[in-house]
């Protein structure tokens, strides 16, 4: 059920689930997998994600300041 998986991870990426967190962002990014494109939104989340140190974040949010999307 992709609800059901989405408010998963919905719940573990406000956990502090650097993974989650992570995924949220690029489905904000790319506006899938249920969530509606945000990419201000989707910045937010790779910010929580990459002060972890997970990398995929970190360099997702160096390609949003690069490229202005979301920042």
């Amino acid at each position: 059920n992709p609800e059901e998986a989405r408010r998963w991870l919905v719940f573990a990426a406000q956990k502090g689930m650097k993974e989650a967190q992570f995924r949220i962002g690029d489905h904000l990014l790319r506006g899938e997998a249920g969530f509606t494109a945000n990419p201000q939104e989707a910045v937010s989340w790779f910010k929580k994600s990459a002060e972890q140190g997970y990398d995929s974040a970190q360099y997702s949010l160096g390609w949003c300041y690069e490229t202005g999307t979301g920042v």
